[in-house]
């Protein structure tokens, strides 16, 4: 009786190595991927920069969730991936309040940014409220000159 319990105990040992360098190379093969979904989530980036993004202009119907969002807004190429944005919008201050209706969006806004438009928290693309570093170079600089002009009087 006891070559029997030597015997379950030298198979058990061995199915716990085996199980233990499965779930090591499971985790190897994947760790890129997991940090990549997570990098992606949590790093907020636009697909191109400022002023220079392709505008859209997407339908969000009612009950729509983000999933089906994602696809749209993948489709149109502002963002590289509808699953993470599913995430990006879980993890947003926006979650699950997004508004039907149509809304005019560029690939140089960031998800969230895109997300707070479609809840009504934010200007459209569209608007002047997003200027490229062109347009933010071009401004006057003689508003300064302004202020000081003011209070010397």
């Amino acid at each position: 009786m006891n070559n029997k319990l030597t015997v379950f105990d030298i198979v058990a040992s061995i199915a716990k190595y085996v199980l233990i360098i499965v779930l090591i190379m499971f985790f190897m093969t994947h760790a890129r991927n997991f940090y990549e979904m997570g990098y992606g989530i949590f790093s907020q980036e636009a697909l191109d920069e400022r002023g220079q993004g392709k505008i859209a202009t997407i339908e969000i119907a009612e009950g729509e969730g983000a999933s089906a969002i994602g696809e749209k807004l993948a489709g149109a190429g502002l963002i590289r991936d509808a699953s993470i944005f599913r995430y990006q919008e879980r993890f947003s201050n926006y979650h699950g309040e997004e508004k039907p209706g149509s809304y005019t969006l560029s690939s140089d806004m960031t998800p969230d940014e895109m997300i707070a438009v479609m809840t009504g928290e934010a200007p459209p693309a569209d608007s002047s409220a997003y200027l490229s570093a062109a347009e933010i170079q071009s401004l006057p600089a003689a508003e300064e000159g302004t202020e000081q002009e003011t209070a010397d009087e």
